[in-house]
């Protein structure tokens, strides 16, 4: 369980309804929202970021089960697939450290505002282009210097920074494969963006959108613009009910 469910369960404000993780991964928050709400859950992942992992979905389909949850509640598709779900029967969409995979962002909002029901909430929990260390290699200013990217990645691996100890450890890679390994996932599985783009992506879509730091820090705009080189952020959406107006 990652530290920040707790927290961002909480920020939903919601103990019933339905819920939709993009980009769920192992399928842990599923278990854990289901397990501390009563939401339905459900979720998705796409093949293309699995990567070389063959095992993970069986490895989903068996946490699902011992959570007493419906192996249906998690579907895989392609980056090229339409989203499998209803118009408008979404209550809360949640994706964590998932955004800055997106390579179309536009269209996933636009989904995002067709699957939200009328006022529904999405949040989205991740790293922007603001941030000085990418977290997937824990290497500093590797995702804003793609050029440099491998003489970084080789450097600050030289120094001790980064996870390349611990991909030697449990992989048994040298400096180069791990040079490798990461020059090509961050060249193509990670798309970082400005927080300033996230917001006008969501105006675009008719989505209300503010920003927050993760707490306990308040939501102040220039705090968070600050935290956002050090830390994920959290985006909010927000679907207009327009039978209140």
């Amino acid at each position: 369980m990652k530290p920040y469910y707790a927290e961002v369960l909480s920020r939903l404000g919601l103990q019933s309804g339905s819920l939709l993780e993009i980009g769920a991964g192992e399928g842990e928050f599923l278990v854990y929202a289901s397990r501390n709400s009563e939401l339905e859950v459900r979720g998705y992942d796409v093949h293309e970021h699995a990567g070389r992992d063959e095992e993970r979905n069986s490895r989903v389909k068996s946490k699902l089960q011992d959570a007493g949850l419906d192996e249906d509640a998690y579907v895989w598709i392609s980056n090229r697939d339409p989203l499998p779900f209803e118009d408008e029967s979404i209550d809360a969409v949640v994706s964590l450290q998932t955004l800055e995979h997106v390579e179309d962002v536009d269209q996933l909002f636009s989904e995002v505002y067709r699957l939200l029901a009328p006022g529904g909430l999405a949040l989205h929990y991740f790293p922007s282009a603001e941030v000085l260390v990418d977290p997937h290699s824990a290497v500093p200013f590797v995702h804003k210097f793609p050029r440099m990217r491998r003489r970084l990645l080789s450097f600050f691996s030289c120094l001790g920074i980064g996870k390349f100890r611990k991909y030697a450890r449990a992989h048994g890679y040298s400096r180069n494969e791990f040079v490798d390994e990461f020059d090509g996932y961050l060249s193509t599985m990670c798309h970082y963006r400005g927080l300033s783009e996230y917001l006008a992506l969501s105006k675009k879509h008719r989505l209300e959108a503010w920003l927050s730091p993760p707490r306990p820090f308040p939501r102040f705009l220039p705090v968070t613009k600050l935290l956002a080189r050090f830390t994920s952020i959290y985006l909010y959406q927000r679907k207009p009910d327009d039978s209140l107006s």
